[in-house]
């Protein structure tokens, strides 16, 4: 019996069952001199408890169903290459970086090379021909 003070959820005391079966349970909500204010249904969802059988565990372990050691996938030796090629793009995309950023500095700066200026020459040399 528990007493009520108000609405609200109520906790009852524990109840172990031994046997595996439905269990009904049907509240009952009584005043002080015994009457009855209201009464549940019989089979209500929150009013029934289901006790199943505990499974079966095997005893020995490795026994079929269980899961032993993991396959061997081969998937364990690759990260030193994956390290060396993401290592090797890495410093590959630093150098064209850095010679980028150079070419833009120099260029900025008015620098040009020797190759450039007998180019420049040779084109000169050349400029005013023009085929028919």
């Amino acid at each position: 019996m528990i007493d009520l003070t108000g609405p609200g959820e109520y906790t009852s005391d524990e109840v172990v069952l031994d046997q595996v079966g439905t269990y009904y349970w049907v509240e009952t909500v009584i005043d002080t001199d015994g009457l009855i204010l209201h009464r549940g249904l019989c089979g209500a969802p929150d009013e029934t408890t289901t006790v199943t059988p505990v499974p079966e565990t095997p005893e020995e372990p490795g026994t079929p169903g269980t899961p032993g050691e993991l396959a061997q996938t081969g998937g364990g030796g690759w990260w030193p290459l994956g390290l060396a090629g993401g290592l090797i793009a890495a410093a590959t995309g630093a150098v064209l970086l850095f010679g980028r950023r150079l070419a833009i500095a120099r260029e900025r700066a008015g620098y040009v090379r020797e190759e450039d200026l007998s180019f420049e020459e040779f084109t000169a040399q050349f400029g005013g021909a023009k085929e028919d």
